[in-house]
């Protein structure tokens, strides 16, 4: 017979599946043999006990079992041997029980004959006829001449409540098996065994059993993330399985639910058939701690359920019995067994009693002082908002939960803007909003809300109107809407009078924030202007900033020792601002990270963005996630580590899409791209030119993130001539020229070692001047980083001139310092570099005197040019496209191509790569 109300049901019909250990040991017990086989089969409730036990029943039955099930129920505990009768059919004992021994037939028939009839005090009479000792012969008997004559396998669920005649039948098999194939499995909850499983005789003879190897105890652990994900059919390593796994415990009825809303609702079911049994007290209890929260103590039980503390005790002590209440962390704290059990109580509360039971949960967690967190739930719980302190804390609540669940906390802000419409407090409202909305993905609402305080006005306090313009500025220029974000700041600024210094210092510090979101590099004069403000004003956080944004600035510059000392104050002034507002300290941090970038000082660079990328999870401020996400990929890939640049750099792309940052997005799924180039083998990196060609023309031109993408897309383009040679002359045009003043010191010093490797693969003249920049641009620097790059370069060029020896001592002193200063990833390069230049020794030197006889050098003569077309030619020879030649000078592009055509006829040259190199030798 089949248990309709436990957990043998759909829902679990995989968990067999991912329970195979557990199933060949069950296989193991229908091995051929005589006697009696005990196997215990111990787990939480869900944990697949049943399912396990139909594919064992089934194994069973293909091999010539007689298979007899039986289950134990609340109901029926108090009916002697109900689970051995419910296994063992009538029909089937009527034609067993005349070939027993008379005295036995008559007992058995006698108990058959009252259990069919459901007579349960006929039932009790049968058994009082004779000594309890006679009634346990007459059922062994009984049992051991079904075996004889066929294998046996009787299977008992749900054993925590089976009756006690039965236990005591179980206890004298084990301690006097039959002799005959008997297989007993018990299958029970440990947790809710009953008082006489605990303290009496089974439990101790179960336990010898088992010492002995009479019985044999299989306890069902949790699953494995493996199994979860083999039970769902998920990734091992996908994130949405991790949280499912974590959620349920490694329960499978609980990984079901979780993930499938009809398993949630077969789940439901069964708690509400488990809780029918339960007394008045308990009832109340269940659903006052479905009201209070995942954890509570028993003060709070009684307070919601209006029931004194002794009755409210008591009734707890019940529902730990039955495993729906288990005790944490201490014997005071009590939890349902599952979330997903006070859920299901929970949905069956009466909703006005529900709200009522809400407010008094509240009014002890006041009486209490509790996190207001937890006093917000009960208020959004309660339906209406009717008291005036239920808007603050709502607000303090949702500013309390925010980080871990901005889903809950927009539902609580939500509920306390309806509740009020005095500006203040619906500006405060508002921006927590702002930031629950970007914290979930929704960059539109973030921005929708930051709107919200600006309708506002002169209503709304200075300080959030102020913050709310600063707020959506950055919001719309990560978005790509540069223009909006300036017109917003610049209104802002206009009127000297009506912003106080405090104020007035943070949008200057935001107007220069603006502009390097947008991927440009504000003036000097604004950020002093800034920093002169701040100072003024007395504020020591947006002094930090100022001179953070300052380090920034100066390094995007190449002004190094202006970078440094910027970078050497605002150590010292963040020190005094201990009293950040929110994001500040993320801020200054990108900015300090990213200066540290800029000069090649990777270790402290990555330190920086790390502790931002932690406080921006922790403060849920993730509008700067992408920037340091980005931050420490651009940290890995320059020290040599592609594979983890590659991870973080995608990751940085997918946040930065989520919360439509496009410049950052977009540079980010660059770097990726190259990342993976530059670790395939040579032979298939052709087939990703397309795709590298078109996620640079994704970055727009003229800003920092194009000039970082064109020094990317070279290094990924080496070892194929003709596209390296395009990459090439985009990293010129990008850097302002052959001398690359556009970029930052680090850049520039990346792309000139690249160009050289580039100019010493086809052996071009303007390999000197690259080598030369590398120098210059290392001296600069004055870090380990920046001189194993000049030696890099270096090493190219006595390459190309087929000194093999000298290359290879100048490349294996560039892999020391790289190792010095933690890029190991170069090191590696660089020792292979060294190790093929001492094997290619010949044919280096070969190469490099066939190339200087082949190569004559070629003279220059611009003067073949007309002004126009030196004008064309000198531009062209950057890197810049035609349209924007045109747009340049005024012209159409039709007659820019007509120029061109000219310039290459005049000058013998057949592409634009060819004009640069040959204007870069003339330089």
């Amino acid at each position: 017979m089949s248990n309709p109300s436990h957990e043998s049901e759909a829902p679990l019909r995989e968990a067999r599946n991912v329970r195979s250990n557990e199933a060949r040991r069950l296989r193991a017990a229908l091995a051929p043999g005589d006697g009696t086989h005990i196997l215990e089969i111990v787990g939480d409730p869900g944990a697949g006990k049943t399912h396990l036990l139909d594919g064992f029943a089934e194994d069973a039955h293909k091999d010539g079992y007689r298979t007899l099930r039986g289950f134990g129920s609340e109901a029926d505990q108090r009916t002697p041997l109900r689970a051995l009768t419910r296994a063992v059919d009538e029909g089937l004992v009527r034609d067993t029980a005349p070939r027993l021994p008379p005295a036995h037939t008559e007992t058995v028939e006698r108990i058959w004959t009252a259990a069919g009839a459901g007579d349960t005090e006929g039932l009790r009479a049968a058994l009082a006829r004779h000594d309890p000792a006679v009634n346990l012969l007459a059922l062994r008997a009984l049992l051991e001449r079904l075996a004889q004559d066929r294998p046996t396998l009787l299977v008992l669920d749900d054993f925590h409540w089976a009756d006690l005649d039965t236990a005591e039948l179980v206890d004298h098999l084990i301690r006097h098996p039959v002799r005959a194939r008997l297989v007993i499995v018990l299958a029970h909850r440990n947790r809710q065994a009953t008082e006489w499983l605990r303290g009496t005789g089974l439990r101790a003879t179960l336990f010898h059993g088992v010492q002995r190897g009479t019985v044999e105890r299989l306890e069902l652990d949790a699953l494995t993330a493996e199994q979860s994900a083999a039970l769902l059919g998920h990734p091992a390593n996908s994130p949405a399985l991790r949280s499912l796994h974590r959620d349920s415990h490694g329960i499978p009825q609980y990984l079901l639910a979780l993930a499938h809303r009809k398993e949630r609702e077969f789940l439901l079911e069964l708690v509400h058939g488990e809780i029918q049994p339960l007394t008045r007290d308990e009832f109340a209890v269940a659903e006052a701690g479905s009201v209070v929260g995942r954890r509570f103590d028993v003060e709070a039980l009684a307070a919601v359920s209006g029931l004194s503390l002794t009755r409210a005790c008591t009734a707890a002590g019940g529902l730990l019995r039955r495993d729906l209440f288990r005790r944490v962390d201490s014997l005071a704290v009590l939890a349902f067994r599952h979330p997903l059990v006070g859920e299901a109580i929970y949905a069956g509360v009466d909703p006005c009693q529900r709200r009522t039971a809400h407010r008094l949960a509240l009014a002890h967690q006041s009486k209490l002082g509790g996190p207001m967190a937890v006093r917000a739930r009960h208020v959004a719980a309660s339906l209406i908002v009717r008291d005036p302190g239920d808007l603050t804390i709502l607000t303090r609540g949702a500013e309390e939960i925010l980080r871990q669940e901005p889903e809950t906390a927009v539902e609580w802000l939500q509920a306390a803007l309806r509740s009020t419409e005095d500006p203040a407090e619906r500006s405060e409202a508002l921006l927590l909003t702002a930031r629950a909305q970007w914290s979930c993905g929704r960059p539109y609402e973030a921005r929708a809300a930051i709107r919200a305080v600006a309708d506002l006005g002169e209503l709304a306090p200075a300080p959030r109107r102020w913050q709310a313009v600063a707020w959506g500025a950055l919001l719309d220029c990560l978005a790509g809407r540069t223009g909006e974000a300036v017109v917003a700041l610049e209104n802002a600024l206009a009127d000297p009078a009506a912003v106080p210094g405090p104020e007035r210092s943070r949008l200057l510090i935001w107007q220069s924030l603006v502009l390097l979101a947008d991927g440009q590099v504000p003036s000097t004069k604004n950020i002093e202007h800034a920093l002169r403000t701040a100072q003024l004003a007395g504020c020591a956080r947006d002094t930090a900033l100022a001179l953070a944004l300052r380090a920034h600035q100066a390094a995007a510059v190449a002004e190094v020792a202006a970078a440094r000392e910027a970078l050497d104050r605002v150590a010292d002034d963040s020190c005094l601002a201990a009293d950040w507002a929110l994001g500040d300290e993320i801020v200054l941090l990108t900015l300090t990270g990213s200066a540290e970038l800029d000069l090649g000082n990777f270790s402290a660079a990555d330190t920086q963005f790390s502790r931002a990328a932690d406080l921006a999870c922790e403060q849920s401020f993730t509008v700067l996630l992408p920037p340091l996400l980005l931050g420490r990929a651009m940290v890995l890939y320059s020290t040599g580590r592609l594979e983890d640049a590659r991870k973080l750099a995608l990751r940085a792309a997918e946040t930065g899409e989520r919360m439509e940052t496009v410049g950052q997005a977009a540079l980010a799924r660059l770097l990726a791209l190259c990342c993976g180039i530059r670790r395939r083998p040579q032979v298939e990196r052709a087939t990703h030119w397309p795709e590298l060609r078109e996620r640079i023309d994704a970055l727009r031109f003229g800003t920092l993130p194009h000039r970082v993408g064109t020094v990317l897309a070279l290094g990924a383009a080496l070892g194929d001539t003709a596209e390296a040679s395009a990459r090439a002359v985009e990293v010129v045009g990008a850097g302002g020229g052959s001398r690359l003043t556009e970029f930052p010191p680090r850049l520039r010093l990346e792309a000139f070692e690249l160009l050289a490797r580039v100019s010493a693969a086809e052996r071009q003249p303007a390999l000197l001047r690259w080598v030369r920049g590398a120098e210059k641009a290392a001296r600069t620097l004055g870090t380990g980083y920046g001189r194993a790059l000049a030696q890099c370069a270096l090493g190219h060029q006595r390459r190309a001139e087929g000194r093999a020896a000298d290359a290879a001592r100048l490349y294996e002193h560039a892999a020391e310092l790289f190792a010095a200063d933690g890029a190991a990833g170069a090191r590696t390069g660089m020792t292979l570099l060294s190790a093929h230049c001492l094997s290619m020794r010949g044919e280096l030197r070969a190469e490099a005197e066939a190339a200087t006889a082949e190569r004559p050098v070629r003279q220059v003569d611009l003067h073949l040019l007309t002004d126009r077309e030196r004008e064309v030619a000198g531009i062209a020879g950057t890197g810049v496209r035609t349209k924007d030649i045109a747009r340049r000078l005024h012209l159409s592009p039709r007659t820019v191509d007509a120029h061109l055509n000219r310039i290459y006829r005049k000058l013998e040259v057949r592409s634009r790569t060819e004009l640069a190199w040959l204007l870069a030798d003339a330089v």
